[in-house]
């Protein structure tokens, strides 16, 4: 079985807990994450190293606390009040942790019909484009200049997509879309301020991204993270699975073969 499993964000407990659930067997399963194994919760360093020591049956796409965690192992970002990844930056094994992270992608085609990105497909793209634009930020990740990468990555601008804009101001867009999107307005511009509920933020003319009227995409279920708030829900052509564990919501995984999902509650930490 393929199952894919919402925002972790150092939640090893419950990790371990959902995979007994799910009798899941690391010689004929596999598990892709949608991003954010790391911060908030307790324990990221367990919960990261145990992903690395079954990489032969997991892998994930890189999530915005993903790439938090590297800014902050290059010295680009200084360990924030709500950070918990000071003993992950201390391990001694940190430098092979981080060289595989750098290695995941920031959106995976599974099984040719789904496509999972941490915060989701950005509307006026196609899956295949979606493709493309991951393995673009991949090479310059993995490249001998991906620190000063980071360092180019913040910010909010620009807000809407131009295919040809270069260099430091489109990676930032396709970053922010890969990893930080939730709402976008009627001309499909990036909205960072609206974090909560979808329904209540229709009322400031923002939309989800996943209910554009005119999407490029017409082939491929989306599965994402990212966005506690709307918590784990199939609908017809995405699902999300960030159930806020964290928080003390649910860790949730879904099944790629009969679409499942399968939920365990999480501490409050």
């Amino acid at each position: 079985m393929h199952y894919v499993i919402g925002d972790l964000q150092g939640c090893y407990d419950e990790l371990r807990r959902l995979l007994d659930k799910l009798s899941f067997n690391d010689s004929t399963d596999r598990i892709t994450f949608t991003g954010d194994l790391v911060n908030r919760g307790p324990k990221s360093k367990a919960a990261l190293k145990f992903v690395v020591e079954n990489r032969h049956c997991m892998d994930t796409v890189l999530g915005n606390h993903d790439l938090h965690f590297l800014s902050m192992y290059c010295g680009v970002r200084q360990l924030g009040s709500k950070d918990t990844l000071q003993a992950l930056l201390d391990d001694d094994g940190v430098e092979a942790l981080v060289s595989w992270l750098r290695q995941q992608p920031f959106c995976i085609e599974a099984e040719s019909r789904f496509l999972i990105s941490h915060a989701g497909l950005y509307p006026l793209w196609t899956p295949q484009e979606a493709l493309l634009y991951s393995n673009e930020l991949s090479d310059v990740l993995q490249s001998q200049a991906w620190c000063a990468f980071l360092e180019q990555m913040y910010g909010n601008t620009p807000d809407s997509w131009n295919p040809r804009d270069t260099n430091n101001p489109r990676r930032r867009f396709l970053i922010n879309a890969f990893t930080r999107m939730r709402f976008i307005d009627n001309r499909g511009r990036l909205d960072f301020k609206h974090k909560g509920d979808s329904i209540i933020e229709k009322n400031n003319g923002l939309i989800p991204w996943y209910d554009h009227p005119a999407p490029a995409n017409n082939t491929h279920i989306i599965l994402f993270g990212h966005w506690s708030a709307i918590g784990a829900k199939k609908r017809d052509t995405s699902i999300s699975l960030d159930g806020g564990c964290v928080w003390g919501g649910e860790l949730c995984a879904v099944n790629l073969h009969n679409l499942r999902l399968t939920c365990i509650r999480g501490s409050l930490y």
